[in-house]
């Protein structure tokens, strides 16, 4: 899916007015050149905070549009406060896929699956240097699920404390959209809507916990709602982990 008359130009254009007026920090982390330049933009708020950070990321998959849609509309209405952390947002890790509507990049690989790939993609590559270093607490990825009628999360967690957090995640989304409470998620066992322990994939999360990172979260949301009623649900999810 493509938002209709929307480059990945029109969407950078719109998140550099966004950091602009919000006073965040925009970096270009790397350039995925396939025949055509795309930039892969990090923006970082509350830089100088000692509450730990967190993580956001959109567009792995470049045809499911709310991820990027969600972390732009956060970032427009994002208001900082002290006890907030440093927070990342990755908007679009496949610019390729968001330009042309597609879940892969342009060589036809699902980046979502290389994430621990000793030599991976460009866009993998860049992406996980965007991150390495950060002090995170949290990481999630938004995504979307062109079958599930209802979102859910997979969790991917180092300790047994905290799980709370995702159960707060899909509290903040179930205003929006209702949570899948099926016993199994395609192959996996899950309840309340959440897959607590995933299969191997060489998805980003993975990488994260391998890095240390406590929680991770990757978190679909339904693409038969409307577009307005994801965005809500992942930017209300959002804010409920950075208050975390």
């Amino acid at each position: 899916m493509k938002v209709k008359g929307v480059s990945y130009t029109d969407y950078g254009d719109k998140v550099k007015a966004a950091c602009q007026k919000a006073g965040a920090r925009l970096e270009q982390g790397g350039v995925a050149d396939h025949g055509e330049t795309y930039p892969i933009y990090k923006i970082v708020l509350n830089p100088k905070s000692r509450q730990g950070a967190v993580a956001f990321v959109g567009g792995v998959h470049g045809d499911e549009v709310s991820g990027p849609w969600a972390l732009l509309r956060f970032l427009e209405r994002y208001r900082a406060r002290r006890n907030h952390p440093k927070i990342i947002l990755l908007p679009v890790v496949n610019p390729w896929g968001f330009e042309h509507g597609k879940r892969w990049n342009a060589r036809r690989v699902n980046l979502n699956r290389h994430f621990l790939d000793r030599y991976p993609a460009q866009e993998v590559s860049i992406a996980r240097e965007s991150l390495r270093g950060e002090a995170l607490k949290f990481f999630a990825t938004l995504h979307e699920d062109d079958v599930k009628k209802c979102a859910y999360l997979y969790r991917y967690s180092r300790r047994e404390e905290g799980l709370d957090a995702y159960d707060r995640i899909l509290t903040a989304i179930k205003k929006y959209i209702p949570i899948c409470r099926d016993g199994r998620i395609y192959d996996e066992h899950a309840a309340d809507g959440v897959v607590a322990r995933p299969k191997a994939a060489g998805v980003f999360e993975e990488w994260c916990l391998k890095k240390g990172v406590p929680r991770s979260a990757c978190i679909e949301v339904p693409d038969c709602v409307s577009l307005e009623r994801r965005v809500r649900a992942l930017v209300a999810a959002m804010e409920e982990i950075v208050k975390m």
